[in-house]
């Protein structure tokens, strides 16, 4: 072989290297890459992740207390219902039991009873 096919010959095979070379550090580049990315997608996810575990967290506290202010409605809701009927089941006994007179003013009996009336009507109403 000459000197010239000599040279030739090696100019391809260490262009043919250095093409080799490149390449794989291509590849290489990209697995690291690759790599980074993913880590960087599970920090993300991760994140997401204990984002919403603490948006539960919030919804569940948020739901008890919804729920315990339900309850509470609706014991009390009960308890004035019952204190309005009792109240009227007196009103009415009283009014039975002692008729008040055309022309006399209630007594002290029928104003408690009716100043116990409107103050729990008030009550229910408020709430």
């Amino acid at each position: 072989m000459s000197d010239v096919t000599k040279l030739g010959a090696c100019l391809v095979v260490g262009v043919l290297l250095l093409l080799t070379g490149a390449a794989a550090g291509w590849v290489i580049n990209g697995w690291r890459m690759s790599a980074a990315v993913a880590g960087a997608q599970k920090e993300r996810a991760l994140d997401g992740q204990a984002s919403a575990v603490a948006a539960l967290a919030d919804f569940a506290e948020t739901a008890s207390k919804v729920k315990e202010a339900a309850d509470s409605y609706i014991s009390e809701r009960a308890a004035i219902a019952g204190k309005l009927d009792q109240l009227s089941k007196d009103l009415k006994n009283y009014a039975k039991d002692k008729p008040l007179p055309a022309d006399c003013r209630p007594d002290a009996g029928r104003v408690r009873s009716l100043s116990e009336a409107v103050a729990a009507a008030k009550q229910a109403a408020t709430r």
